[in-house]
């Protein structure tokens, strides 16, 4: 029974907890500590503290169910940050399908010219108008109506 702490912490602390210590590790390495390092320094510290020399250890605790339940809280909120950046990505994608293959620029005189997107230039003035058809997806570019209705 007294092994159960130790075999189960050694697995939690290897396998859930190897993308924080390899996060860690890319952390210290590129001299940028960030949140992974923190998390690897607490996983480390809770998964090493049992072994502490008895100065070290005067109270003699182990930390086997805080180190499950740290690695586990953890990975939760690693998956979900992960998650909604998949998400951004994909609405930034389906933003950029709805750009339009060519735009309107104004000239300086005032002439407004159709132009392919790839030409534009910082610092050009484009006119925006609503309902332009994309030729990419065959859609307007304006939102649907159940959108509008919110």
């Amino acid at each position: 029974m007294e092994w159960v702490g130790p075999v189960l912490g050694s697995v939690i602390f290897f396998w859930g907890g190897w993308p924080f210590l390899e996060g860690g590790r890319r952390e210290l390495k590129d001299r940028q500590p960030g949140m992974m390092l923190l998390i690897a320094m607490a996983i480390t510290v809770a998964y090493t503290s049992p072994r502490w020399p008895p100065p070290l250890d005067a109270f003699g605790l182990d930390f086997w169910w805080e180190l499950a339940a740290l690695v586990t809280i953890m990975l939760l909120g690693h998956w979900q940050e992960m998650r909604a950046l998949g998400q951004a990505q994909d609405a930034l994608a389906a933003l950029a399908a709805l750009l339009p293959d060519e735009a309107e620029r104004i000239g300086p005189d005032g002439a407004v010219e159709s132009v392919p997107i790839d030409d534009l230039e910082p610092g050009d003035v484009v006119l925006v108008r609503s309902g332009h058809e994309c030729r990419r997806t065959g859609r307007s570019s304006t939102a649907p109506r159940s959108w509008t209705n919110r």
